[in-house]
């Protein structure tokens, strides 16, 4: 199994060698052949408000992550920023990670936005992983 959802598998194609994408779990994924990870970083702009962590990504897979990079705790909702609320959100302690493999369950990618929220200044990093068919 892959120790990174980086790694790939050689196949055979008519003989040919090619790359096969892999999930998190190290399970082939059918009809990708590339994975790119996109590392960004942001700042939350005001306290207590939700704002824009990750946009909708119909390509987005299994793997990627939220990084809470500053030292109070940070809220991450699910869903477009007009619509999160505190109640709904998943808490990232100060330091830690949320990773975005199979938060909805074994084999599930949620593909739409992601917003989060904390103490204004305080930083955040992400991972996204897109599959290219």
């Amino acid at each position: 199994m892959p120790q990174s959802p980086f790694q790939t598998r050689p196949g055979l194609n008519e003989g040919v060698a090619k790359s096969l994408a892999v999930d998190g779990e190290g399970r082939l994924v059918p009809g990708f052949t590339t994975v790119t990870p996109t590392v960004a970083t942001g700042t939350i702009a005001v306290s207590n408000t939700f704002q824009a962590c990750l946009a909708a990504n119909a390509n987005r897979m299994p793997g990627g992550s939220i990084t809470n990079n500053g030292a109070a705790t940070m809220q991450v909702f699910f869903g477009a920023t007009g619509d999160a609320t505190a109640d709904k959100a998943v808490d990232v302690a100060a330091g830690a990670t949320l990773f975005l493999a199979n938060v909805f369950g074994p084999n599930q990618v949620y593909t739409g936005a992601i917003a989060i929220t904390g103490t204004a200044t305080q930083t955040f990093g992400t991972v996204e992983l897109t599959a290219a068919a």
